[in-house]
């Protein structure tokens, strides 16, 4: 009826006028529960669109109204219910009913374990408690269990499980089994769980085994320790009344602690002895006691000295001379203003000592500028004792500000001082806490207004000084010393100092132009230091550090020349030639100076205010008689029509610098630097050399070396030479290649260009002999050597060709070479020719789309490159092509199959495809490639594949079948030589890099793989870069490598597997990289810096620089090895190496490197045997338990005869299923039978 009233309500709501009807809606419901039908409060009712929600109420009821007309999602939630969601449609005008019933969410009781065994030794288990229903599990646990514990009793659990912790203690239980139960009960049913436990025999040991109280000792702990794991209970008893303990019996789980004291009173002097019994089950532990008593004596103490006396304390020294025949209980000084001091006056107490020893107290709350009168004492168990001698000091009266006065500040730069000071009174205190001086550009300088030194502490008067830093250049301060104690800051008087101007900044230039009476120097002004420069110059003298008091020259600054006169001794010479100067430079040449005399000259300048200033110190040594040059015959060489290198040599300089040297030439004789050509070589080397061009063909030149220095210009003796004349060039006999229906490929090589450049050169050729160029001609691209089609050739004729060249003489022909047309059906590649369409078929596997022309393969190509892949589409090649060695591009991604049909590709310059995502198989290609075979990177298959192809390349990766493999390479053969030529070239006899789960299987290596960085017979590189993850770099499976392989990280299967972290923060990052072989053969010998029969290196690198010390990087680079065999000259693997930058990285990699499984072997000659191998090269340790002996017929296992094909094969047979290993057979290698794969 409530329902009804609220319905009616809403409805009367929405009716209260024609408006609100027309423009809003409402709803209106009732939540229940599904099963007791009642109404169910709480439930939070939500509305989709506009975001508002209610609660319902008691009776379940909810409303939205005044919400505009539309469809709308009403969402209902409610804890331990089953969520509901309802489309309501809401008219202006009216209010929606609503009612929704709610599932209760009924939660299920789940405990594991069912029972619980704590054994012997254990003492904590635990259960989970989990909720195998739905909603919240809300249980109790209920156990009345005296030995055991549960914590949580309850709780609640949702989807997690909640643990709770079962602890039992064995203390003070008997030895036998115990056996008890815990009651699980919820809301969601309950369950029981046993639980059993066992006590065992205890055991107990005593610490110390012996007590020793000797002579002072009154008391001694003893510990007591229970080995068992249950309770154990002990009585105790002393043999004699003297020895008391603390307790009479007690229990020990774990460990116990009793307390034996000796009472020594009453009794005589000397040694005793006694014993403590403790009763145990199964037996009694007995202590053997000693103790002694001495003969009754005082404590010895004497007083020393008194030290650091202040207005209110000292510090007071002794020695405690003996401790008598007990320990001291008390000790220290007393003191007084009156003699004889007790410790009725004041004193200080030390506490107890045992030994004699040196010891010192502090006398405080003392009065100052007082006498007082102090003694060291000691008390022991017989009484006090003073010492004998009495000793007095006297305070300081109350502390003072300290007295300080400033002393002359010296020593003044444009930046620096010295300023003195001293320190006359500290004050009445024991120390200055700092001094110094302080100083500013105002006067009465402080702490606080001005720039300070502090010198730190004194603890006596002195003198002392500042170095004073950082001032500016000509300008006033204020400076005064000052001093701080406890009582404040005294400052002495003021002095007023200057700071000078800044020095003038030169330097001294290079000595140059240096013969045996002059020479040139100069300088450079840097800074003038805020001076008017007057004069500036040079100064020499044949001793050190020069002065203008020596001899000097001036640089004039009106540019003209100057002769400094002065008073100066006679003996000194003084010359000036002017020679340049500029804004800031000047030089002087320097005359009439000694031969082969060593001098020493500085720069300097003269300010206005008569101060003068030197720049650094250079050194030059005059040289002997100077003369001209002399130079060697020349040598004529490499004569061209228009060319010509001549070289010579400067034999003396005539002891002056030549300042220019090369060679003139001309028509005539004896050509000069005035008269003929010249040309200039580089005069700081002796050695002259050019290659003159410009030259006239068949003309004759007279030619010298020159040289010329401070003295002149020498010449060399005239040569002469004649250029080249012009002829027709000569020709190499033609090759022709690929004859076919009607064509062929022609190539020669230009012999001798006839001294003239080629102009044009190709091939001609007729039905007859000597063919010329007004033949049939086809003209080449220029070069030394050249090739060509030739085409439109007679079907089965004999056609004579012969190449030919024009230069500027004419034109030359090589001899005739003949060949007669055949019917064959390889079809050659012109290098241009493009398909209009393919030969035929549908595409599918019945009736694929056939391959007949090698213009037809390239359609193929330019298609794949233009964008479409041929998904679903399969090719099929029915004749071989001849690619003539012909550039190939190729670009895009081939998803298509590509059968070659076991046909040959020839003559191929790299890869057929670049990318393949579908199917490459059965082909044979030859030719020199710079990359791969096959395609540069495979995501697909590649099948059956053979690469005869020479494969090099000095800047970029190269392999026999593909550079980069995360699809499948099976059943292929490299048979080709791979030699890369550069640097960290990664070079691999199948495939370069292999990653992203790659796989390659039953591949074989024939050919020699050679490089400079990573080089592997199957695959090169298996690596991963990123910041952290775990990668799968594939697997290879069934491979063998019979190839000689050469790198710096050099591998018979793989040359490297590495992992580098690109990140920039390693803080607690994870990284793993894992790599598989398995079932592969390695019988190629491996040269290298890191090489390996099966891998070469497994290397970690980090390149980040901003790890901090603290976090851990994990790095796990792993290489499982499965039931392979090496038989090479090295290791199964090279090396491991972790690389990382400077910077506090911390590693954790103590599971990374190679792990091998199943039966792995490294068939190398060792002392006539071999066997299993696992370490790395630089580690050659071996399993001494698998040692083979190598014959003729097979290996074998010493000692058993078993033989490793058989361990190899019960390999292949436990481990294929899913994935097919090749079985092993014997076959002779180096006259020793060996496994290989069948």
């Amino acid at each position: 009826m409530k329902r009804l009233s609220l319905f009616l309500l809403v409805l009367l709501c929405f009716g209260c006028s024609e408006s609100e009807v027309d423009t809003f809606g409402g709803i209106a419901g009732t939540v229940a529960d599904e099963i007791t039908k009642e109404p169910l409060a709480g439930v939070k009712v939500s509305l989709t669109p506009g975001g508002t929600s209610q609660v319902t109420g008691t009776e379940g009821n909810f409303l939205f109204d005044n919400i505009d007309p539309q469809e709308y999602t009403l969402t209902f939630t409610k804890d331990d219910y089953v969520s509901q969601t309802q489309k309501v449609s809401v008219k202006a005008g009216t209010a929606s009913n609503v009612q929704i019933s709610m599932e209760p969410i009924t939660p299920i009781l789940n405990v594991m374990p069912k029972e619980l065994d704590f054994g012997e030794e254990t003492a904590t288990l635990a259960i989970d408690i989990t909720n195998a229903g739905k909603g919240t599990l809300q249980w109790n646990i209920d156990e009345d269990i005296a030995w055991l514990s549960c914590s949580p009793v309850s709780g609640t659990t949702n989807k997690e499980s909640s643990p709770v912790v079962v602890t039992v203690s064995r203390t003070e239980m008997d030895r036998g089994d115990y056996n008890g139960m815990i009651v699980v009960t919820s809301n969601g049913g309950s369950q029981k769980i046993p639980v059993s436990m066992s006590v065992e025999s205890v055991n107990l040991e005593i610490e110390p085994e012996e007590l020793n109280f000797g002579s002072l000792t009154n008391s001694i702990q003893l510990t007591l320790k229970n080995t068992g794991s249950g309770t154990l209970k002990y009585t105790v008893e002393s043999s004699n009344e003297w020895l008391v303990l603390n307790k009479e019996s007690g229990s020990v789980t774990k460990t116990d602690y009793l307390e034996a004291i000796v009472t020594r009173e009453g009794l005589s002097a000397g040694k005793y002895n006694a014993t403590i019994s403790f009763s145990v089950s199964g037996g009694n532990v007995v202590v053997p006691v000693k103790m002694e008593v001495a003969v009754n004596e005082k404590p010895t103490v004497s007083v020393e000295n008194a030290t650091d006396a202040t207005y209110n304390s000292a510090v007071l020294h002794g020695t405690m001379v003996s401790v008598g025949s007990s320990k001291v209980t008390k000790y220290g000084f007393c003191w007084s203003e009156q003699p004889t001091p007790t410790l009725e006056d004041s004193y200080s107490n030390l506490g107890d000592c045992t030994a004699p020893t040196a010891f010192e107290s502090v006398a405080n709350d003392l009065k100052s500028d007082t006498k007082y009168y102090f003694r060291a004492y000691a008390e022991n168990n017989v009484g006090i004792v003073y010492s004998e001698k009495e000793l007095t000091f006297t305070t300081a009266g109350l502390p003072t500000l300290p007295s300080v006065t400033s002393g002359a500040v010296t020593e003044i730069t444009s930046t620096t001082a010295v300023a003195k000071g001293n320190i006359t009174s500290l004050g009445n205190v024991g120390k200055v806490t700092a001094y110094g001086h302080v100083w500013s550009k105002t006067a009465e300088p402080t702490l606080q207004t001005g720039k300070y030194t502090n010198l730190g502490e004194a603890t006596e008067t002195m003198a002392f000084s500042s170095e004073i830093t950082g001032l500016e250049s000509h300008t006033i301060y204020y400076i005064r010393a000052y001093a701080t104690n406890e009582k404040g800051t005294a400052y002495g008087e003021e002095n007023v100092f200057t700071t000078a101007k800044n020095d003038v900044r030169l330097t001294t230039s290079d000595v140059t132009e240096i013969v045996h009476n002059a020479a040139t120097c100069g300088g450079v002004i840097a800074d003038n230091g805020g001076h008017t420069i007057k004069e500036r110059g040079v100064c020499w003298s044949t001793k050190s550090a020069p002065t203008v008091e020596d001899n000097y020259t001036v640089a004039d600054n009106d540019k003209l020349s100057a002769l400094v006169s002065r008073s100066i001794p006679s003996s000194v010479k003084t010359r000036t030639e002017y020679v340049t100067r500029a804004e800031d430079r000047f030089s002087c040449r320097i005359t009439e100076l000694a031969k082969e005399t060593n001098y020493h000259v500085r720069a300097y300048v003269r300010t206005s205010d008569g101060n003068v200033f030197y720049g650094n110190e250079k050194q030059f040594t005059t040289t002997e008689e100077v003369a001209l040059p002399s130079l060697t015959e020349i040598t004529v060489s490499n004569i061209q029509t228009t060319s010509a290198t001549v070289v010579s040599k400067i034999e003396s300089d005539g002891n002056s610098a030549i300042s220019e040297c090369g060679f003139c030439y001309s028509k005539g004789a004896a050509p000069t630097v005035e008269s003929g050509a010249k040309i200039a070589c580089d005069p700081s080397s002796a050695e002259l050399g050019k290659n003159i061009t410009g030259l006239e063909e068949g003309t004759t030149y007279h030619i010298r070396a020159y040289a010329k220095n401070a003295m002149g210009v020498a010449y060399s003796k005239e040569a002469e030479f004649t250029t080249l004349a012009v002829t027709v060039p000569k020709l190499s006999p033609v090759v022709i290649e690929n004859v076919g229906r009607t064509t062929a490929y022609a190539s020669a090589t230009v012999a001798e260009t006839g001294n003239a450049s080629i102009t044009e050169c190709g091939f001609c050729w007729a039905t007859n002999p000597d063919p010329t160029i007004y033949d049939n001609k086809v003209p080449c691209e220029v070069g030394n050597s050249f090739k060509t089609k030739l085409q439109d050739l007679p079907l089965l004729t004999t056609v004579y060709v012969r190449a030919y060249a024009i230069n500027s003489k004419g034109t030359g022909y090589s001899d005739d070479a003949s060949f007669t047309t055949t019917d064959t059906d390889i079809d050659i590649w012109d290098g241009v020719s493009v398909a209009t369409k393919f030969g035929g078929g549908m595409g599918t596997e019945s009736d694929p789309i056939i391959i007949n022309s090698a213009d037809q393969l390239r359609l193929l190509l330019d298609r794949v490159s233009s964008g479409t892949t041929y998904s679903g589409v399969v090719f099929k090649m029915t004749t071989n092509i001849g690619l003539n060695n012909h550039a190939w591009s190729r670009s895009g991604t081939f998803a298509g199959t590509f059968d070659g049909n076991n046909m040959l590709l020839t003559g191929v310059t790299s890869s057929i495809f670049s990318a393949v995502s579908g199917t490459v198989m059965n082909i044979q290609i030859s030719g020199t490639s710079q990359n791969a075979g096959i395609c540069l990177t495979n995501t697909g298959t590649i099948t059956n594949c053979v690469n005869n192809c020479f494969i090099t390349s000095n800047s970029n990766n190269i392999a026999g079948i593909c550079l980069s493999n995360s699809g499948k390479i099976e059943s292929c053969t490299n048979k080709g030589k791979i030699q890369s030529t550069g640097y960290n070239v990664i070079t691999g006899g199948i495939v370069a890099t292999n990653s992203d789960n790659g796989i390659i299987d039953g591949c074989i290596n024939y050919g020699s793989i050679s490089g400079n960085g990573i080089v592997g017979g199957i695959v090169a590189e298996s690596s991963k870069s990123a910041s952290s993850g775990t990668f799968d770099c594939g697997r290879i499976q069934n491979c063998s490598n019979f190839g000689i392989i050469s790198g710096d990280d050099a591998g018979g299967i793989i040359g490297s597997v590495e992992l580098i972290y690109t990140g920039s923060n390693m803080a607690a990052s994870s990284m793993r990289l894992t790599t598989s072989i398995a079932n592969s053969f390695n019988c190629g010998d491996i040269t290298g810096n890191n090489r390996g029969g099966i891998c070469g290196r497994i290397k970690l690198y980090c390149c980040a620089h901003n790890n901090r010390y603290g976090n851990y990087f994990y790095f796990k680079t792993i290489v499982n090895v499965f039931n392979c065999i090496n038989n090479s000259n090295c290791t199964i693997c090279g090396h491991y190496s972790l690389d990382y930058p400077s910077g506090g990285y911390n590693f954790k990699d103590s599971d990374s490197g190679m792990f091998l499984s199943g039966t792995t072997y490294w068939l190398y000659d060792v002392a006539n045997n071999i066997g299993q191998e696992y370490a790395i090269e630089n580690d050659k340790s071996y399993d001494i338990t698998h040692w083979y002996t190598r014959t003729t017929s097979g290996c074998f296992l010493q000692g058993n005869s078993t033989d490793i094909v058989s361990l190899l094969n019960s390999w292949v047979s436990s481990n294929s299923g899913t994935t097919t290993y090749k079985r092993w057979k014997y076959e002779t290698i180096d006259g020793y039978a060996c496994p290989v794969l069948e």
